[in-house]
């Protein structure tokens, strides 16, 4: 979920398999410009003359994705741009009005995988199935995009579509190990971009589907198995399968790229990658593994970031920047409060992807994803056995490996390429845990293939209302925002049949109970996601609210101190209402109205501007900005916040302001003095906080009446009356802007 055009009020962005990207609001209506539909499939060229394309009752079709969109603003001109590959290797940009960008589609190059070049050694093919990631690489001030396809090579673009210097990158193991040769195979994941040792420079982490011999080292699986009541008695179990397991199993491949590619001195690779790591069945569906996502964080003191990376059933380990083993998450460890009686014994990863956030809320980083237990991985390689066991959810506290109080939570189905999203939907439920139901922990939201989306907190307690029940497969992740503007959080998720669901929930938008979220910005964005598809925890990609033109209820000029205060209804923050932002960019002009950010970089600064407050989604303020050079003109006044990572909200020019010449003295033949001041006071409809440079005296300012809202969508009746600094008032949220 995504503000797409600027209202502030957000969009649901999704891609389908159709090769089209839909703009939903909470109404389910498009967005003017939406949905947008890529280039026809290469392969039905020659077929358009066959019965149903030549009689125009058929569309030619475009080519499939598998991939999320990215979104980010790559020209910064407060406006997200939305990012889109496909199958056959092209990547898209669309404006946030459905426009293409000039210079895209721009495609992979076919040449690196050649029908003539592919072997059973050199399994590659033309296209993407990973998704786009967003990274200022070069480090020019505008983001990049990075992708990982199937022809073994890492790709890296500009915003103007022109390949970087030192990119595409080919990912390949140059000395797997005595006697064997390097493998040609696909990357079909997405990649990291990160500054993993922390010295200005990024790089990029990702998997490939290589697959060489094992080491042969046995003692990486199953830590603790021999302490698995199903275990056989007398037998250590766990020690007899890895020893069968890691002769037979395999080993992949995870690299680190530098930011420069192949102009990097000593090559692309950072010293100490790319890692092996190994898996028991690593190569039991072939294509859909064994490479899997991986998710990069500071889960450790030592220095620099950690990256959690796990191949098709190997366990989750931690890496350090260069290379080295951190520690493993146990695979056979089951906290206290877990349900796995059935079958205790140790989780395998399959095809699931890992996320990081502080789930019990201890200030730790936590790791999470979806795994089945052991006697899954036997049903599948020994056909008609029918062993009972566990789909599950896992999640461990990274700086220690070991499994949070609820989990390895059971789920009902495979979590096939599922990424768990952690956010607050709701109170716990469970009087022992919360007796008050005011505990704000988050949540796990976790789909998978039998239909149901889980919201487990870290004891393994869902809140009421959950789970959801869709009656389709659950792929990906779901997404979380505010797309009905009530300042609650929505979560929606479709379904691999095609069917969207968007759940209200009671929680609110900006979590505000704890003092310190992930990304150390108080009262931030509450659920942990990444609009650029950058695994990265604490990354901050939501950019702020805009000072909207339906927000601002009045303003005024004082002639007397060269200000001008405009009064909102809202207070933008750091992720739209939520949190501070870093700052509130004022900026005027004499030549005429400032409308669009070329504009608005090219007018002056404001002398004297207030600091921001605190995000508000239903309380304003005054704000009063003041500049002696406003004295004799008609000044043009424009406004844009900026957040502490940069983001942009789009421009809102506030109108012009009349500035008459300064007080004058004037004496009269009789040598009488008289003079002329200005000095009245403000009134406002909404409830708003005055902040201003100085103390200043405002002229009377105008009232406008705000149109009625529309009832929300839903029969829930929520409170609207909210508390500002100093006074109360009732607001109902904005009306959305009109369907199509």
């Amino acid at each position: 979920m995504v503000d797409l055009d600027g209202d502030n009020v957000m969009e649901l962005v999704q891609a389908t398999a159709a090769g089209r990207i839909y703009a939903f609001r909470a109404d389910g209506s498009q967005l003017p410009g939406f949905p947008v539909t890529t280039n026809m499939a290469r392969n039905v060229a020659t077929h358009l003359g066959a019965p149903a394309f030549a009689s125009g009752r058929i569309a030619p079709p475009s080519p499939t994705t598998t991939s999320r969109p990215a979104i980010g603003d790559l020209d910064r001109d407060g406006y997200p741009e939305i990012v889109y590959a496909n199958i056959e290797g092209d990547v898209y940009v669309f404006r946030h009005d459905g426009t293409r960008a000039p210079g895209f589609p721009v495609r992979i190059d076919p040449a690196l995988s050649a029908v003539a070049l592919r072997t059973k050694t050199n399994h590659l093919k033309t296209g993407i199935l990973g998704s786009p990631v967003l990274a200022d690489l070069d480090g020019d001030g505008f983001l990049d995009i990075v992708v990982a396809a199937m022809d073994q090579h890492v790709y890296a673009w500009d915003r103007r579509g022109s390949l970087l210097p030192g990119w595409p990158v080919k990912i390949q193991d140059p000395a797997p190990g005595p006697g064997e040769t390097p493998v040609g195979a696909e990357s079909i994941n997405t990649p990291v971009v990160a500054d993993l040792a922390g010295d200005g420079h990024l790089e990029v982490v990702i998997e490939t589907n290589e697959v060489y011999r094992a080491s042969g080292n046995a003692n990486q699986f199953f830590p603790n198995e021999q302490n698995n009541p199903t275990s056989v008695p007398g037998l250590n179990t766990g020690t007899v399968l890895a020893a069968a397991f890691a002769a037979a199993g395999g080993s992949g491949r995870i690299y680190a790229l530098h930011h420069d590619g192949n102009l990097h001195p000593g090559g692309p690779f950072v010293a100490g990658w790319p890692v092996k790591l190994d898996g028991l069945a690593i190569d039991i569906l072939p294509l859909i593994g064994p490479g899997h996502n991986v998710a990069v964080g500071d889960m450790d003191p030592s220095p620099g970031l950690e990256i959690a990376a796990s191949l098709t059933t190997s366990n989750l380990v931690l890496f350090r920047p260069d290379g080295t083993r951190l520690r493993d998450m146990d695979p056979s460890a089951h906290g206290p409060l877990s349900d796995t009686a059935q079958d205790n014994s140790s989780v395998l990863n399959l095809f699931e992807y890992p996320a990081i956030g502080d789930i019990d809320r201890d200030g730790n980083l936590d790791l999470t994803k979806v795994g089945v237990t052991l006697n899954g991985l036997v049903d599948l390689v020994l056909v008609g056995q029918n062993e009972p066991f566990h789909h599950v959810l896992q999640a461990w506290n990274a700086a220690t490996g070991q499994p949070l109080d609820g989990f390895p939570r059971v789920i009902d189905d495979f979590g096939l390429t599922t990424v768990p999203l952690l956010a607050n939907v709701g109170p716990t439920i469970d009087p022992g845990v919360d007796p008050g139901g005011t505990l704000d922990l988050p949540e796990l939201i976790s789909g998978n293939g039998l239909y149901l989306v889980h919201a487990f907190d870290f004891t393994g307690r869902e809140p009421a209302g959950w789970p959801k029940l869709t009656g389709g497969w659950h792929t990906g992740a779901p997404a979380a925002g505010d797309i009905d503007d009530d300042g609650r959080l929505d979560i929606a998720w479709p379904t691999r049949e095609g069917n969207y669901f968007l759940w209200d929930t009671p929680a609110p938008m900006c979590n505000t109970a704890t003092t310190a979220n992930l990304d150390g910005r108080d009262g931030a964005y509450n659920p942990q996601v990444n609009y650029r598809n950058n695994n990265l925890a604490g990354e901050d990609t939501v950019p702020p609210a805009r000072l909207a033109p339906r927000d601002v209820v009045t303003s005024s000029t004082d002639l007397a101190t060269n200000a001008i205060t405009v009064t909102t209804s809202r207070i933008p923050g750091d992720d739209l209402y939520c949190g501070t932002a870093a700052k509130f960019d004022f900026r005027f002009s004499t030549a005429g109205p400032i409308t669009t950010q070329t504009q608005f970089d090219a007018a002056t600064p404001v002398a004297s501007v207030p600091a921001p407050l605190r995000g508000n989604h239903d309380a304003g303020a005054s704000l009063t900005v003041r500049d002696g050079r406003f004295a004799g003109q008609v000044v043009f006044l424009a406004a844009q916040v900026v957040d502490h990572a940069g983001n942009l909200s789009p421009v809102t020019s506030l109108g012009s302001f009349a500035f008459a010449p300064p007080t004058t003295t004037t004496t009269t033949s009789s040598s009488t003095t008289s003079s002329t001041t200005a000095s009245t006071t403000t009134t406002s409809t909404a409830t708003t906080t005055s902040v201003t440079a100085t103390t200043s005296t405002t002229a009377a300012p105008t009232t406008t009446t705000r149109p009625p809202h529309p009832p929300r969508r839903t029969t829930t009746t929520r409170p609207t009356t909210t508390t500002a600094s100093t006074t109360t008032t009732t607001r109902p949220p904005h009306p959305h802007p009109p369907p199509n």
